[in-house]
């Protein structure tokens, strides 16, 4: 068709040579052009073809470390958090991660595990060690993961080193109630958060440690420190109707 253009799958330069019986050097030259012999004499009509945007690559193998998922900087932190990265694979083919990826923890002892898997190119596959790190003790961690796999072309994007912060456990949050929690219409309760953290935000929206309630329902409120850690707890009310009490009924026979 007259001006479109369609794109055509890679074609593999050295599988084609060796499919015709030859072997493949260290230089070759590429031809492009119709099959037939017939020539273009317009810009318009239908009587040739022309080539644009051609690209020739070598398949290089190029993977590394993208990002580290687990452990982030947290309250109340554990002996035993897993480590989680991202390897991506940079490369421009399918890529069969052969090697070792390695971890270090504030350049302390290496840490390396033997690893098999493929990975698409432009895709990411999730590694998680099977040995965990002792981030109880409060602290900033420096935490350095990196591949070592054969036959990769560029070393400046295996390795990342990530700072993890490990802070105190969270004060328990408690929500005192300051009275019953059902009661009659018409009369309410205070639910107070314990004091000590730098935010509250309370599920009806109420931003202050403590709210006044008069309608039945969930009441939950979050609290966040000063380290940036949360947590939450509820509390649910009830509401019932007072009965009405001493109304007589009467009988007008006029």
């Amino acid at each position: 068709t007259p001006g479109v253009y369609f794109n055509i799958t890679s074609l593999n330069l050295t599988q084609a040579l060796k499919n015709a019986g030859q072997t493949p050097g260290k230089s070759m030259q590429i031809m492009f052009g119709q099959k037939n012999n017939g020539t273009s004499t317009s810009t318009t009509a239908n009587d040739g073809i022309t080539f644009d945007d051609i690209l020739v690559w070598t398949d290089v193998k190029d993977v590394g470390i993208a990002t580290m998922n687990k452990p982030t900087s947290g309250c109340g932190m554990t002996n035993a958090e897993a480590v989680e990265v991202d390897v991506f694979n940079y490369g421009t083919t399918l890529t069969n991660v052969a090697g070792k990826i390695g971890m270090r923890l504030n350049n302390g002892a290496v840490i390396s595990q033997n690893v098999n898997f493929n990975v698409g190119r432009n895709q990411t596959q999730k590694f998680t060690f099977t040995q965990t790190l002792d981030l109880s003790v409060t602290g900033t961690y420096i935490i350095d993961t990196w591949t070592e796999l054969t036959g990769d072309v560029d070393a400046t994007n295996d390795s990342l080193k990530e700072t993890v912060n490990s802070y105190p456990a969270m004060t328990p949050l408690n929500i005192i109630a300051s009275g019953p929690l059902s009661f009659c219409f018409g009369d309410s309760v205070i639910l107070t958060a314990n004091s000590g953290y730098a935010s509250y935000k309370w599920s009806n929206g109420k931003t202050t440690p403590d709210i006044t309630v008069k309608s039945g329902g969930t009441y939950t409120c979050t609290v966040t420190n000063a380290n940036g850690c949360t947590a939450s707890q509820n509390k649910v009310i009830s509401v019932s109707y007072k009965p009405i009490t001493g109304f007589n009924w009467g009988i007008n026979k006029n």
